[in-house]
């Protein structure tokens, strides 16, 4: 049975629970397959499996939700300009990854064409006029997989981004790349150096490629519209479900663990990968 829901608006840590849910409830066999589309509440960071706390400034914890999913990656910035979208199907022990990452990433090229969107699709990305639109990430538990993704609205607003995220610029020097993070120097693996700032070649800004990626409302595409076709374009069918009361009660449940302070202070992580929508280190461009 499918199951596709365009849902309300939530905050992270309840789109993360219900996400869980879902993935939960396709593993059981509940359903073959979930489709999930859904807005944010309110602004958030969500840091990836293997992200230490770090990235995200300490000031604004507690004046924004901050919590952690199950993939990897690096941070997500989200707010009430942020759309989700989330497939849970059953794959069986053994997952293409790859073919299962072109296949939805096509169903979402497919959604943003309906608009007259000419976008392209690069690593984990999906670009309009060369930048950044919408980033994704897969996770595979028992024989369910989840494909999942964000897309960008409106324009960031950079000063909103640095003051919430550690942003990066990436650098040279005698051939070796470093990132410099609030003036000071870092190995690509994260650990800080004595290099001075002013020797280091310039090669990549965060700031810059994210403050010169489009909005899609300056294309004419409104939330509402764009979710309703997600939704029609990864599932393959316009037929609309509630979130079954078991997977709210679910979610319910396992809400407490994605407010957990302890899920933040992750051990063994690393710092420094930044924001998802511009990956400087495997250089995706």
């Amino acid at each position: 049975m499918k199951l596709v829901v365009v849902d309300r608006s939530r905050n992270v840590y309840e789109n993360l629970a219900l996400n869980h849910a879902c993935l939960d409830a396709v593993n059981k066999g509940d359903f073959d397959e979930i489709v999930r589309v859904y807005p944010f509440s309110r602004p958030g960071a969500i840091l990836s499996n293997n992200e230490s706390i770090w990235d995200v400034r300490e000031h604004v914890i507690g004046k924004i939700d901050v919590t952690r999913r199950p993939t990897g990656g690096s941070v997500i910035y989200v707010d009430e300009n942020t759309l989700g979208y989330s497939v849970f199907l059953r794959t069986g022990s053994k997952v293409d990854i790859t073919n299962l990452y072109r296949e939805f990433t096509g169903r979402v090229v497919k959604a943003l064409n309906s608009f007259g969107l000419e976008v392209t699709v690069g690593n984990w990305y999906v670009r309009l006029d060369g930048k950044v639109i919408a980033g994704h990430a897969q996770q595979n538990r028992g024989f369910a997989s989840e494909f999942q993704g964000i897309i960008r609205m409106k324009k960031w607003d950079v000063n909103v981004l640095d003051n919430a995220l550690r942003l990066r610029t990436l650098a040279e020097y005698k051939g070796v790349k470093y990132l410099v993070i609030d003036n000071a120097v870092y190995c690509i693996n994260g650990d800080k150096t004595n290099i001075p700032v002013n020797i280091l070649r310039k090669l990549r800004d965060e700031r810059s490629e994210l403050a010169s990626a489009p909005g899609l409302d300056s294309f004419g595409v409104n939330a509402p519209d764009l979710m309703e076709r997600l939704a029609s374009c990864l599932s393959g069918t316009d037929v609309r479900s509630d979130l079954p009361d078991s997977i709210e009660f679910d979610a319910s449940v396992l809400l407490g663990k994605y407010y957990d302070s302890d899920l933040l202070l992750k051990k063994g992580v690393k710092s420094c990968l930044g924001h998802c929508f511009v990956d400087l280190v495997d250089n995706e461009q």
